[in-house]
């Protein structure tokens, strides 16, 4: 290789190891690909709805398949103080004189709430109509708002998985252990072994 040669190829190389630098850089600077690396999103909508045991089931199941956040108005027995529930499983409590001032801070596209004034008292719904779009599905059945929601949200089994986990739930809202802890076939079942009646 000649001198010439030689410094044509260690000059390429150079030029070469800076345009790949100056690429990643790019990359790396770009404000488009750091902000979706990191996905900043904003809220869909806000599920809104009162810490009774259907209302706050269907809310957490919403969550679920969603990942829009919940905000749990006073039920009485909080007093004043609201919970706001993220998917990621982190709360906050909010004072409920802050409502319209966090409504506004989160900056939802929507506000969901569910069930009647027990539920959903009209003067939260009032409050936040100048800072965001509101939706109401009204009620006290939480079967009927479970797969009215499923409709409006476009959630196929949602009407469906609220009732099955509704007759799980024990008097204190939690979910019952199964009666057994056999299985057939991978499958939990009552029993250990089918037996027809044909055999007895």
């Amino acid at each position: 290789m000649t001198l010439l040669s030689k410094r044509f190829y260690f000059t390429a190389m150079i030029l070469l190891s800076i345009s790949m630098i100056t690429t990643v850089e790019a990359q790396w600077w770009n404000p488009k690909s750091w902000f979706s690396s990191r996905r900043v999103k904003r809220v869909d909508f806000l599920i809104v709805t009162t810490n009774h045991i259907k209302s706050k089931l269907l809310a957490d199941l919403i969550q679920y398949e969603t990942g829009q956040p919940i905000l749990l108005l006073p039920t009485g027995s909080e007093k004043d103080k609201m919970y706001f529930l993220l998917p990621t499983h982190e709360s906050d409590e909010v004072s409920e004189k802050d409502f319209v001032r966090f409504i506004d801070f989160l900056q939802p596209k929507n506000v969901l709430f569910l069930g009647d004034e027990k539920y959903a008292p009209n003067h939260y719904i009032d409050s936040i109509k100048d800072v965001a779009g509101t939706w109401l599905i009204p009620g006290s059945n939480w079967e009927v708002i479970a797969f009215s929601a499923g409709d409006m949200l476009r959630l196929r089994n949602l009407g469906l998985d609220f009732l099955v986990l509704l007759n799980q739930l024990d008097s204190n809202g939690q979910i019952k252990p199964p009666a057994s802890t056999e299985t057939y076939g991978g499958f939990l079942t009552k029993d250990k072994f089918w037996k027809s009646e044909q055999n007895e």
